[in-house]
């Protein structure tokens, strides 16, 4: 019975080591080009094959002007597989001596081939990029000017800044990439928010906020502090989140007894993060006081995440609440709150 264990142990061992071997003879072997790994996809001759030899051309980087023109002729395949492996391909350059052709398919009429391309001119960050990025910013299809603010955003080139702000309501995603340059965009943006000031619709305040917001600059928090006096209540809440989002809660107060019920609920939603017992006191306040109901469960909500004797009698009494919805708002953080003391 021995012998025959150990003669299994044998054979168990061997393979181990045969494969190991195998393993060491694989990784010794120079790696295969982007031309040869295209090559591979092309010469398979099975679906396994070719998904085998797509998956390491997706890791694989062109190399030369040629290489950059096989990976967009794959991209512009019918295939989503094979676009999408090439397309990562693209995205892997990373020679600088590339960037003139990458600049040159930024005006590609596929929109894979651009978009792909934008996310290799990113990952290299050459200034050279820049004016055929902001040019991309007015592209007709809307993923486009997303991924060429958050390409401006990473290269970091301040030129950018101004074309960014003049498009910050017209584009989606370009708050993002302004949000990037960090404090070196906060003095352009508060100096477009000065003049724009009540004279442009609420979208562009709001998203000039929401970048402030994202910066998290401690020098904006008077200026936003500012904004919620301002006679639009959606840009008195961006002004609440984006304070909110900065970790800086002196707002609240008077953010609580906003006319508007969408200005409180901002308030409502930001104190989640306030550890503070004053805070608990105005969130019972608003379930026992405020005129409407959304304002009232979302506060029960809150206060099912946070710590106080008061809170579990509340939520008690308002499940036996003669409102519906404010009976199952309660229940619900009833519950919460019960799981929460557990942990």
């Amino acid at each position: 019975m021995k012998k025959i264990i150990i003669g299994i142990l044998c054979v168990v061992i061997g393979g181990v080591f045969l494969e190991q071997s195998s393993l060491a003879q694989e990784s010794k072997k120079p790696a295969r080009s982007f031309k040869q790994l295209t090559q591979d996809f092309r010469e398979a001759k099975d679906k396994k094959g070719k998904r085998d030899a797509l998956q390491r051309l997706s890791k694989s980087e062109p190399t030369s002007e040629e290489e950059i023109d096989q990976s967009i002729e794959l991209i512009k395949s019918s295939d989503k597989e094979v676009s999408y492996s090439a397309g990562l391909s693209l995205g892997n350059v990373s020679d600088k001596k590339l960037v003139p052709k990458l600049i040159l398919e930024l005006k590609n009429k596929d929109f894979n081939v651009r978009m792909c391309t934008i996310q290799g001119v990113a990952k290299i960050k050459d200034k050279r990029a820049v004016p055929a990025l902001i040019k991309s910013l007015d592209d007709d299809n809307t993923n486009i000017p997303y991924y060429a603010s958050l390409a401006l955003g990473n290269i970091g080139d301040e030129r950018a800044i101004p074309e960014l702000i003049a498009r910050i309501d017209k584009k989606d995603g370009v708050a993002i990439g302004l949000s990037m340059f960090g404090v070196s965009a906060l003095r352009p943006i508060m100096k477009e928010l000065d003049r724009v000031f009540f004279r442009v619709s609420d979208q562009k305040m709001n998203r000039l906020i929401q970048t402030i917001g994202l910066i998290k600059d401690p020098n904006a928090i008077e200026d936003l502090k500012k904004l919620l006096k301002h006679k639009s209540p959606s840009i008195r809440q961006e002004a609440i989140q984006a304070l909110g989002n900065m970790g800086n809660y002196s707002f609240f107060d008077d953010a609580l007894k906003d006319n508007d019920a969408h200005v409180r609920l901002a308030a409502i939603e930001a104190s989640r993060k306030i550890k503070d017992e004053r805070v608990i006191l105005m969130l019972i306040n608003i379930v026992k006081e405020d005129s409407q109901e959304e304002c009232k469960w979302l506060a029960m909500d809150v206060l099912s995440e946070k710590e106080s004797p008061l809170i579990l009698p509340l939520l008690e009494k308002m499940s036996d609440n003669d409102s519906d919805v404010l009976k199952r708002a309660a229940k619900k953080a009833l519950r919460m709150y019960k799981s929460n003391k557990k942990k």
